[in-house]
């Protein structure tokens, strides 16, 4: 407690050219203390979040890309089972006229392997538009429907392998 009257006793000891050194010494202190911790972070904040918001309505776009490309694949597939089998090939037979037409569809990327009553389709480098084509193809021309599927995104576009089966009769 004697410390506040000693500093004020040195205080009143000081010409008045020393306050005012002192005191602007004071304010240029405070000022760097206020802003290294209030001013500083809300700044860095700001400049931050415009960065942020763009890279969230880019998430926010893709994910509703994909949900529209999900509900139309889910209208394309119902659409195909209300229309029939007419002019498809019989379950498990995959015809040379209908695998041109799919590797048209998903480009030269793709391999198809028949494996019994399903059809492994292995992707590289296939893009969104590519692979909803194909897959339609696959669902138009031979009645087959994606059971298992194992894509992951890369640079250039889709990579990894569909299992399709043909639909019951």
């Amino acid at each position: 407690m004697k410390f506040i009257p000693a500093l004020r006793t040195a205080w009143q000891g000081l010409s008045p050219r020393e306050r005012v050194g002192l005191q602007a010494a004071a304010l240029v202190m405070g000022l760097f203390v206020a802003w290294s911790l209030v001013f500083r972070p809300a700044w860095l904040t700001v400049q931050s979040a415009a960065a942020e918001r763009a890279q969230a309505l880019a998430t926010t776009e893709r994910l509703q890309t994909l949900a529209s490309q999900a509900s139309a694949l889910r209208a394309a597939v119902a659409a195909a089972a209300a229309q029939g089998d007419a002019g498809r090939p019989k379950p498990g037979v995959v015809d040379d006229t209908s695998r041109a037409l799919v590797l048209a569809a998903l480009g030269r990327n793709a391999r198809l392997q028949a494996q019994g009553a399903a059809v492994v389709v292995s992707l590289e480098g296939i893009s969104d538009e590519q692979l909803r084509q194909g897959l339609k193809t696959l669902r138009v021309r031979w009645g087959a429907l994606p059971a298992q599927a194992e894509l992951t995104p890369a640079a250039d576009g889709f990579q990894g392998r569909i299992r399709l089966e043909w639909a019951a009769e």
